[in-house]
């Protein structure tokens, strides 16, 4: 960066334009110095406060222990605090999103589309007559070295009113903790959860900037996304390990042998068990703090007991990202090929060569950001290859694999998460997700043993409810804020003071919207496209531009084909010998598509798409006959929607997936802006060809 500046301060003929160091560029990012540094007992880590200076003396009222600040940072016990409204006021302002508050919901809609249509936004919504944001946070450890054992905890909040495809892209950033033990949640939270509750009473001021008028808004945080190890820590409840270790429901959890130790099983019982309440909740707390003891697995008084608007129960969704795909899908993955008793009925791991070889030889498109990796590395995969697992790949490798009753007792668990992963879901589809994970979680106990029911296989039977309250599974998932931490990670560039890099870095890139509007309102349209691209990372060379596709590559000119020219009557009249332009990639709403003549894609399949009347179609190649359409040529597929699993529960629409036959024979000829995006195009010995529709999820790749 110096040397960068060095040069353009050469080129720019020493103007004073260009910074001359680093430093000095640091400070045209105004507010890169506005980090509240927040002290904590090094000895009972009880919350301490701001210091004015370094040479303060701070005394802590718990333990009676005094440090001075400046030892304070110097041992690293403190954390780092950026308020809360100003990263708001910013995202309202600057950010292109003043707009947000406005028709965020409508309460009239029956069908669950978003988390603003679960009840609990709509009972905010209903009781009060002022504009707000609503909040969904998440708190969760990352390792930053692969050499110690010290980790970050940021807290991470997303405005929920703005539109779920820009959502991931203005994650706020509240908190940051660094240290090698885990944070003390009342200490640490205590700064967040008193802003929150200034914010909700009384609100905030900003500038529209579009009419400059002066507007007010509140802030209320509805929902937190934790996993299975940070929620009790927040709740301040036992782990999933200890008796009454569910946060959601007072299941107890009984004591059960496997292999050479025990674990904590959550069994079907005969009643059904009582959900916890907030109320009861935090007079418990107060009672077990009291008296020194646990009580229904409640040790003491939450650290997010006194935000404002917000339920200690509800509002601690089970996160399907590691509930499920992390949790079921990798459990049931090694209990079918690891298990010790090569005679149980259920035993594949003999046949896990069979399975690569089906899994390996899927080509998904280019949406999908990694392709399949052989079983035997199962342990490696990422969360969003376990959600393909689930709900793509799964069920056609397993045909054949699995004996009957087992491949159907799995197809349960795709056709429940499937159904809640829905963008538009309405009571009967959500009641009927809610049976056929309760018929699982039976499953598991009746099929593999009471040794596998696991916490993560009990609360399948609380994700149909936080649909009810929050949305869809992808509405409240961790995925966005895990995307966020691998950013934070990023910023770390040497072992010194890394919160405070990871903060800086931070708010200069948040920054750039803000400095984009004030300087390059006026530039010219290189200038523009050229910060586009830089802050994208899309450097796309458009060829040719179509009504709603852009053409890739230079195109091969040449004479209409006799296939191509009968496969074209049906749209425009081409004479023969009329020249065109055949082009094999183009791009469809920012997503590639090419035709199977393209060769360079290896592992990769773009060219089976679905078109906007929902057909199938296998693109062979692309034609402009000068007529300003490019025509796609191809088949159309006839696909039949069938039971890949039988079973009761198991409905017909599993409509995302269905077999599929492209005849072979003349090609027909659509046109390119019919196209919608790209599908995966699954062939297994087992299950004969088939084509899955992607599901609308937002956050994962």
């Amino acid at each position: 960066m110096a040397d960068l500046l060095k040069l353009l301060k050469l080129f720019s003929a020493e103007i004073n334009a260009v910074p001359a160091s680093k430093y000095f560029l640091d400070k045209s990012f105004t507010g890169v110095d506005e980090l509240e540094c927040h002290n904590y007992c090094r000895v009972c880590t009880t919350y301490l406060g701001v210091a004015k200076s370094l040479e303060e003396t701070l005394t802590c009222v718990s333990c009676s222990s005094t440090i001075t600040v400046k030892s304070s940072f110097q041992d690293g016990h403190y954390f780092i605090y950026l308020p809360l409204k100003d990263q708001l006021k910013d995202i309202l302002e600057n950010q292109g999103m003043h707009d947000v508050c406005l028709g965020a919901v409508d309460c009239s809609r029956h069908a669950i589309n978003d988390i603003c249509d679960g009840t609990v936004y709509q009972i905010l919504k209903s009781g009060t007559e002022d504009d707000f944001l609503s909040l969904t946070f998440n708190c969760d450890g990352v390792p930053v070295f692969k050499s110690s054992k010290f980790n970050i905890w940021p807290i991470l909040c997303c405005v929920n009113e703005i539109p779920p495809e820009s959502r991931n892209k203005h994650i706020l950033l509240c908190a940051l903790w660094f240290g090698s033990q885990k944070p003390e949640m009342t200490c640490f939270f205590k700064p967040f959860v008193k802003e929150c509750t200034s914010l909700s009473q009384n609100g905030f001021n900003w500038k529209h900037p579009v009419d400059q008028s002066v507007r007010h808004m509140k802030v209320h945080p509805l929902c937190c996304v934790c996993d299975a190890v940070a929620r009790p820590l927040l709740q301040n409840f036992k782990q999933f390990n200890g008796e009454y270790g569910c946060g959601t429901c007072l299941h107890p959890g009984v004591q059960v042998r496997k292999g050479k130790g025990n674990l904590r099983a959550y069994t079907c019982l005969h009643e059904v068990q009582s959900d916890r309440k907030h109320e009861t909740t935090v007079e418990i707390g107060q009672i077990a703090e009291r008296e020194g003891r646990t009580i229904l697995g409640i040790k003491g008084p939450s650290a997010l007991v006194n935000l404002p608007k917000f339920d200690l129960i509800s509002g601690m969704v089970p996160d399907y990202m590691h509930c499920v795909l992390l949790g079921v899908c990798r459990q049931m993955a090694s209990v079918w090929m690891d298990s010790k008793n090569y005679s149980e009925p259920w035993y594949i791991g003999s046949q896990i060569a069979i399975m690569d070889r089906d899994l390996l030889a899927i080509k998904p498109p280019g949406t999908v950001a990694r392709v399949p990796r052989s079983l035997t590395q199962r342990k490696f995969w990422k969360a969003h290859e376990w959600q393909h697992w689930l709900l793509y790949y799964s069920l056609p490798v397993l045909k054949g694999i699995l004996t009957q009753k087992y491949h159907s007792h799995w197809a349960l668990l795709i056709e429940g998460i499937s159904t809640l992963l829905g963008s538009e879901l309405n009571t009967d589809q959500i009641h009927h997700a809610h049976d056929a994970l309760v018929y699982f979680v039976g499953g598991v106990q009746s099929l593999y043993g009471e040794e596998n029911m696991t916490f993560n296989v009990h609360s399948l039977l609380h994700l149909s409810q936080s649909v009810v309250n929050f949305g869809p599974l992808w509405t409240h998932s961790a995925f966005m804020f895990e995307d966020f931490n691998g950013f934070l990670l990023k910023q770390v560039k040497s072992s010194q003071a890394v919160p405070q890099q990871i903060c800086k870095r931070v708010m200069l890139s948040r920054a750039f919207p803000r400095l984009e509007k004030q300087f390059l309102a006026n530039a010219p349209t290189k200038v523009k496209d050229f910060c586009a691209e830089m802050r994208t990372k899309r450097h796309v060379k458009k060829c040719a531009q179509f009504s709603e596709v852009t053409a890739l590559g230079p195109p091969n000119v040449t004479l209409v084909s006799l296939c191509d020219q009968a496969a074209l009557h049906t749209l425009t009249e081409v004479p023969t010998n009329t020249v065109v332009k055949c082009y094999k990639r183009i791009v469809v709403d920012g997503q590639v598509v090419h035709g199977s003549t393209y060769k360079k894609a290896k592992q990769r399949n773009n060219s089976v798409v679905v078109l906007k009347d929902g057909t199938i179609f296998k693109i062979s190649h692309f034609i402009d006959t000068g007529d300003e359409h490019l025509y796609a040529i191809g088949n159309f597929g006839n696909c039949t929607v069938q039971k890949l699993a039988r079973g009761s529960l198991i409905r017909t629409p599993l409509n995302y997936m269905s077999m599929v036959h492209f005849p072979t024979g003349f090609h027909k000829a659509i046109n390119a802006a019919q196209i919608v995006r790209p599908c995966m195009h699954i062939h297994c010995p087992q299950s004969s060809s088939i084509v899955c529709r992607l599901l609308g999820r937002y956050y994962c790749k």
